[in-house]
Order: structure tokens, then C-alpha cells, then sequence
């Protein structure tokens, strides 16, 4: 369907917006709630359009909450306490909250409310827009825990575990038993290069990945040079 650009109002478009958007006016009555916003909510806009502030709550959260707006309109420091982290810049408030909405598993919503002013600047009403963020958050926590656990593997295993820039070569990380294999300090080693290490020239390098993938080896055969100017002969997996 074609539209003129004229034809489109703001209401339009925010009802357009990806993100669940709902605005009141002074007296918390809602004025805007976009489709976005019934999705999020299961509460159609016309059932929440003139309504106050404590059935906005229950459509968002499922209890009665003070939201961003009310606390931008009305500044009862009490609400900040219900939100962490929270921050603020002039007219406009950021924060998240982490509850449980009844029937449903855990919820994380990341709220950002703003002050609607006149031309004149009085404030009229207030706007916020609402991201349900937890899968984004849920994600963040399965990586740090990966990387937890990479961490102490990496830290307590038995092996000689080097990490090595592919491109430099140069020595990013190593694990203790590695310092203590080649007898360098932490320190030392990862300002060293593992050509510093591996006695093969580039051309051996290839020919001994060559070979094992002729031989169908998941490892590599190298000479290592330590501290002490001893050659071992180590495989690389």
C-alpha cells in the first residue's frame, strides 16, 4: 500500500517501532501503547489507552511496580531502589529489573524513560521504551562461566598449554606447567615468539603439517628448545 509521508503521524510510528514503547501523560494516564507493547504485555491497547499507573504495572510486570515513567514524573527516590543498576541524565532515566512475572520463568526488562515537554517546556507527560533483555543477559553469564572454566583449566592442567597469536606468532598466554617445562618466567615467555621455541625453520613447519595430514595425525611432531638450551622433541595437538 503506498502512503504519503504527510499521512504517517508520529502515533504511526511508534507504533512501528521494534521495541515495546508506551507513554502517559501528567496524571500517569496512558496515551501510546504500541503494538510492540501488546506483544510484550499480552494487553491489547485498548484495553490499557486512559488507564493509570498501577494497571500499566500489572500489564508489565504482573504486580503493582512503579515503572520509569513514575519515577521520572514524580522523583520518589523509593522507586530507584527497585531498579539496579539505574542511572540518569537530565530528563532521561536508564535502568534494568529482574523479576518474576506469575506463570512465567524469570524476566529481565532494561527500561530507558523520558519527560515529554511542550514547546513552552513544561513538562506534559513521559515516555519509555522497554527491552526484554534475558537472553542477552542469560548468554553473558554462560560466558563468563565458560570462561571460568576455561581459566582453571587452562591454570591447574598438567599439560604445557601455550596460546599463540597465529598470525605473529608471538606468545599471548601460558600456564604455569609450560614456564616451568621450558624454564622461562611468566613474564619472559609471553614477550617471547614461539620461533624462539620451535627450532623448525617455516619450510619444516609446513612439511610436518603436510605429513601429518598425510598420516592422518591430530597432532604435530617439533623440536622445542628450553631455557637451559636442551632440544626435546614435543607433539602439538
Amino acid at each position: 500500500m503506498n502512503m504519503n509521508p504527510d499521512d504517517i503521524s508520529q502515533l504511526d510510528i511508534l507504533n512501528f517501532l521494534p521495541d515495546p514503547v508506551f507513554a502517559v501523560n501528567k496524571d500517569h494516564r496512558v496515551i501510546v501503547w504500541n503494538r510492540a507493547m501488546e506483544i510484550l504485555t499480552g494487553n491489547s491497547a485498548n484495553e490499557v489507552l486512559g488507564r493509570g499507573n498501577i494497571f500499566t504495572s500489572l500489564s508489565i510486570y504482573g504486580f503493582n511496580r512503579p515503572t520509569l515513567i513514575d519515577y521520572i514524573l514524580t522523583e520518589d527516590p523509593e522507586i530507584i531502589r527497585m531498579y539496579n543498576p539505574f542511572s540518569r541524565n537530565g530528563d532521561v532515566v536508564e535502568a534494568e529489573i529482574t523479576y518474576e512475572k506469575s506463570g512465567s520463568k524469570e524476566r529481565v526488562l532494561w527500561g530507558k524513560a523520558s519527560l515529554l515537554r511542550s514547546g513552552n517546556g513544561d513538562v506534559i507527560g513521559a515516555i519509555e521504551t522497554i527491552r526484554d533483555i534475558f537472553s542477552q543477559k542469560q548468554l553473558e553469564c554462560d560466558l563468563r562461566d565458560n570462561e571460568e572454566r576455561y581459566k582453571s583449566l587452562f591454570t591447574n592442567d598438567h599439560s604445557v598449554m601455550l596460546i599463540i597469536n597465529q598470525e605473529s606468532g608471538e606468545i599471548v598466554d601460558a600456564n604455569p606447567y609450560a614456564c616451568r617445562y621450558y624454564g622461562y618466567s611468566h613474564t619472559d615467555i609471553v614477550r617471547m615468539n614461539i620461533t624462539d621455541i620451535n627450532q623448525f625453520t617455516r619450510d619444516e613447519i609446513f612439511r610436518e603439517m603436510n605429513q601429518a595430514i598425510i598420516e592422518k595425525r591430530n597432532f604435530f611432531e617439533f623440536k622445542h628448545k628450553l631455557t637451559s638450551g636442551e632440544i626435546r622433541d614435543v607433539e602439538v595437538f
